[in-house]
């Protein structure tokens, strides 16, 4: 059982400083056991469960900085007795651990190490720095002790913004370890480095990552662990990351395009679940929703293009299909919405590209042909579901609908760019659209809404006989009668 933290003290100071003598000393094999024995037991390294962390007593600090001075000397040196090196990995790792479980909340052992003890953060950095350089190598003794002194340094700095300052500065300001850690193919080192930087982060650090080359290699990793499902933590970064106006104004076009999908994803998924407490759960920042609409009027021409065969071709088309999906939810938020339809752009763009694909589709059979009865519905691929074209146009038709909600100058602007013939000519079933016909409904209704001009167009498109679907008009239930 491990000696209480309290008890035996001058016992505890003397046999350290034997230990130390001994491996200063080490010249046979057969001492590595004996100063390990010494170490295991005089080194207290749990207490019962149950139980919070007690204080370190300040008798133990001067022969735990001496342990801690030898070991990171130690560590410096290339040391040719592979012995040697294997007692100081072993005991490196058992002096972690002591720390990692002194640290768990008790904020005064935390301060008390970086006061006193700050170069067993500095070992932790030297031994990193060799795994990473090491990493094609197997060193089984190597990585453990990497792991508890990340483990160590992820409980130091827990909830204490001065011992966050003093690592932060180690792993990120002077040495840029993260990159390395976080691309690890270790994924217990992967995810405590992200729990480290987690911990650490705050506004004036997310501005480093975002304003930097390597911050921005950083965040990439982060995100590529998420889409592989390595770890929550870095979840939890990206999350921050996406609710700041300074990632979508200098990261995200950075970032690989796989990961800008992913970014996509997250982002709707956030929107959508429990929308009605949304906007003040998730914050999508001004930047983010300046940059999709952007991008989306400058390449939704992408989605035309799809039938290439180029890989990137596709991702881009995906990405035009994504950020519609996120921007027919933004349209629905009252925060957000009234950038939206104020962007006159925006909304020819919708109605323009709607018109090509509209008419593509009736040029002959590809990916925007609409797939109407059942036998076509039965014969087709279920790889319809997988093309970017899959509920682009209805998810076009949702976006003008919602921009015409109750706001004229859009109903006036859809109705002079013949908007509403091209949409009533959608209203009809299409496999590769689900409920197509119902959002060319609710647009309708939309663009119909106490607007005389708009209702006279569908009026007399129903006199002349080029409306051929009644049965939407009585649905629609907008027309005014004469």
């Amino acid at each position: 059982m491990a000696v209480d933290f309290v008890k035996d003290s001058s016992d505890f100071i003397n046999l350290f400083i034997k230990l130390n003598n001994r491996i200063q000393a080490l010249s046979a094999r057969d001492s590595d056991t004996q100063i390990k024995e010494y170490f295991l037991h005089y080194l207290p390294s749990v207490v019962p469960n149950g139980e919070i962390r007690r204080l370190m007593p300040e008798v133990h600090l001067e022969v735990l900085d001496t342990t801690s001075q030898y070991l990171l000397d130690s560590a410096k040196m290339q040391g040719q007795n592979p012995d040697h090196n294997s007692l100081i990995l072993d005991v490196s790792a058992d002096f972690f651990r002591y720390l990692r479980n002194a640290c768990v909340k008790n904020s005064v052992n935390q301060d008390m190490i970086l006061r006193n003890l700050s170069s067993a953060v500095h070992l932790v950095h030297i031994l990193v720095e060799k795994y990473l350089s090491r990493e094609d190598c197997v060193d089984s003794d190597l990585l453990r002790s990497v792991k508890i002194g990340l483990q160590f340094v992820g409980n130091l700095v827990t909830g204490n913004t001065k011992t966050q300052d003093y690592c932060w500065g180690i792993f990120y300001d002077e040495h840029h370890l993260f990159n390395g850690l976080l691309r690890n193919q270790d994924p217990k080192v992967s995810e405590i480095s992200s729990m480290i930087l987690y911990n650490c982060l705050n506004s004036s650090r997310i501005k480093q990552l975002t304003d930097s080359q390597v911050g921005i290699e950083i965040i990439d990793a982060l995100i590529t662990h998420v889409a592989e499902g390595v770890c929550e933590w870095s979840l939890y970064v990206v999350n921050n990351l996406v609710q700041n106006e300074g990632f979508f104004l200098r990261c995200y076009d950075k970032i690989s395009m796989r990961n800008r999908l992913l970014v996509l994803d997250l982002v709707l998924e956030e929107l959508t679940t429990n929308k009605e407490s949304a906007s003040q759960q998730f914050s999508v920042p001004s930047s983010a929703v300046i940059l999709w609409k952007e991008k989306f009027k400058n390449v939704a021409v992408n989605m035309l293009k799809t039938c290439s065969d180029s890989t990137q071709l596709d991702l881009e088309a995906v990405e035009v299909k994504k950020i519609l999906n996120v921007l027919c939810v933004i349209s629905t938020l009252p925060a957000l919405s009234d950038d939206l339809k104020q962007d006159c752009w925006l909304l020819e763009s919708l109605v323009e590209t709607l018109k090509s694909i509209h008419l593509l589709g009736k040029t002959g059979t590809n990916y925007f042909t609409p797939i109407q009865s059942l036998q076509e519905i039965n014969d087709c691929s279920l790889s319809i579901e997988t093309h970017p074209a899959y509920e682009f146009k209805k998810n076009l038709i949702r976006l003008i609908g919602n921009l015409c909600y109750e706001y004229q100058r859009n109903q006036d602007m859809v109705r002079n760019l013949d908007g509403i013939p091209l949409i009533l000519d959608c209203c009809n079933l299409d496999a590769r659209n689900p409920y197509i016909l119902q959002w060319s409904i609710f647009a309708i209704r939309n663009l119909l809404n106490k607007n005389k001009e708009n209702q006279k167009v569908v009026a007399n498109m129903s006199a002349t006989g080029v409306l051929v679907n009644n049965d939407i008009l009585t649905e629609l239930g907008q027309l005014e009668r004469s």
